[in-house]
């Protein structure tokens, strides 16, 4: 399940806790702030997920208003997803960004694989 979970626009939250298994894939707060932000300027702006990137002044604007409120609330999504289960094994974490390395990547598709 994609969710931006605990934030007042996810969808499908009740999803995610019927499930025994999770992979948390965790996005550094410096890259997952503009990208939730241009997930908002879609919504507000009616347009399809990942076609366009807010503007730059718009980025700044939110940012500027909105970063205490939403760096808590990726705190408060990250801790949802971590404690959400006492077994740690039946949870895998993983970074965003180094599944998307070069390098890195390989090591995380195989952890991911080792989980599955």
């Amino acid at each position: 399940i994609r969710t931006y979970y605990p934030h007042f626009i996810a969808s499908k939250v009740d999803l995610a806790w019927k499930f025994l298994r999770s992979i948390l894939v965790i996005r550094n707060p410096l890259n997952a702030l503009p990208s939730f932000h241009n997930f908002v300027y879609e919504s507000e702006n009616k347009l399809p997920e990942h076609f366009i990137r807010a503007p730059s002044d718009a980025w700044l604007e939110w940012r500027d208003k909105n970063f205490a409120t939403e760096i808590s609330s990726w705190a408060i999504h990250i801790r949802s997803w971590m404690y959400r289960s006492e077994n740690k094994s039946d949870r895998l974490v993983i970074s965003f960004e180094r599944l998307a390395d070069e390098n890195l990547g390989p090591l995380e598709v195989t952890r991911l694989a080792e989980f599955l």
